[in-house]
């Protein structure tokens, strides 16, 4: 996590997690004591299945399918904790399941490990500066590291929601700017999609009606996983033999979870955790929607409670690469530059920075993907950027999300804000 001041200046330091943060020096009052109060041993669950590290990764995705747990921990025979996986984590290995094995596809840069003793707030920082599914809680016993229990994302949300963060409106965290998609659009142009605005919850609307919802997740499960040979289940229609031609409809899930305007963070995140799903929607004037929130919208606020506070702070998150790895490149100068000339008007803000690198078929170059998500006083921004290198990527990815600040600045500038349309009754 990058911390950024006025002034430009930071100080860099390290948490006990691994996870390397840039913190400011101006020290701001705490949100609160009772959620900064809590260790991760108050939450986390220690009921989680575990594996050896040789066991096929078949019989890991039973696993999930079975006991419908979030994470899967992997331990060798004397109990030496060797990471966790998620169901994602499995489904997205590039190799068939049945000749891959659990220490194969436990990845490298996103499986952060806590102390008993951390901070809940530091545990939200580790998840958030690795974009993982959460974390490891483990302690040393007998010279070796065994893992004590597992906190993921939810947890945590579910934790501020019962306290400080409980009342706030669930609209100061959602993406106001939702994108739909219509239940015949293929499965292919909902992928260009997410890929090209940087999204990965997309509701299927009806003549404006809410009628599903399509997750990355749902892709890969229902879409990607049965062209490496793994069953078919979850298809509702379409031609097998063309995947990507699949309307939305035959991979959506109907039935969505929503909430109304108004509604409040623990409302959202009682449901997140208790329904285990990704996202809300939020909707106004019946089934319309009219929002969306994720589990990274409602846990990147957790994250700036106690200690010190700086006007910006930047989560970056890859599995591709170190954070060590993205500094080393101009990437970084890209994001200060930035900052330099919108800094004033946005702060406080949350910029959440990921990269992923892909090869180009055709040149066999590496190409990285990166994604920009913005969260400020003005709202809620995106951007994403392609390119050979992760400066050139990010470079366009600025480019765009400073497009759409500039938009949404002179927008502010052309409407009369509240107070001063109160002014004019006086005269």
């Amino acid at each position: 996590m990058f911390c950024v001041r006025k002034d430009g200046w930071v100080r860099y330091t390290k948490s006990q997690t691994g996870a390397a943060a840039y913190r400011a020096t101006t020290s701001m009052p705490t949100a609160g004591d009772s959620l900064t109060d809590l260790k991760a041993q108050d939450v986390m669950r220690t009921d989680v299945p575990s594996v050896r590290p040789e066991t096929p990764s078949s019989k890991v995705l039973a696993i999930f399918a079975d006991e419908r747990s979030p994470v899967v921990v992997v331990t060798d025979e004397k109990g030496r904790y060797e990471g966790f996986l998620s169901e994602r984590n499995v489904l997205r290995h590039p190799a068939d399941y049945e000749n891959t094995q659990a220490e194969d596809v436990i990845p490298q840069h996103a499986n952060p490990t806590m102390s008993p003793e951390d901070s809940l707030v530091d545990v939200a920082r580790a998840i958030n500066d690795t974009n993982a599914r959460g974390v490891a809680v483990v302690e040393e016993e007998d010279n070796l590291m065994r893992v004590q229990g597992v906190i993921v994302r939810e947890d945590v949300i579910k934790a501020a929601g019962d306290r400080e963060l409980g009342d706030a409106p669930v609209s100061q965290h959602m993406t106001e700017d939702v994108k739909t998609a219509d239940a015949d659009d293929s499965v292919a142009k909902a992928i260009s999609r997410m890929k090209r605005e940087g999204f990965s919850h997309l509701p299927i609307v009806d003549d404006g009606r809410l009628v599903g919802i399509v997750t990355i997740h749902d892709i890969i499960r229902r879409v990607i996983a049965p062209l490496k040979g793994h069953d078919q289940q979850g298809w509702k229609s379409g031609e097998r033999s063309k995947p990507m031609a699949v309307p939305l409809e035959g991979i959506m899930t109907e039935g969505v979870i929503t909430l109304p305007r108004g509604s409040t963070y623990e409302e959202a995140a009682d449901l997140i955790h208790g329904e285990e799903i990704g996202s809300v929607v939020i909707t106004k004037e019946g089934e319309f929607p009219y929002g969306i929130i994720t589990r990274r919208d409602m846990l990147s606020p957790i994250t700036l409670y106690g200690g010190e506070a700086p006007d910006v702070v930047i989560h970056f998150s890859s599995k591709d690469t170190s954070r060590e790895g993205y500094e080393s490149t101009e990437a970084p100068g890209e994001i200060r530059s930035f900052l330099g000339r919108y800094q004033s008007r946005l702060e406080p803000a949350i910029i959440q920075i990921h990269a992923k690198k892909h090869k180009d078929r055709n040149r066999r170059r590496d190409m990285w993907h990166i994604r920009l998500n913005l969260t400020s006083d003005m709202g809620k921004f995106y951007a994403v950027g392609e390119g050979w290198g992760m400066a050139h990527a990010t470079r366009l990815a600025v480019d765009r999300l400073e497009r759409r600040v500039r938009r949404a600045k002179e927008e502010q500038l052309e409407t009369p804000s509240r107070e001063w349309l109160q002014d004019q009754l006086y005269y």
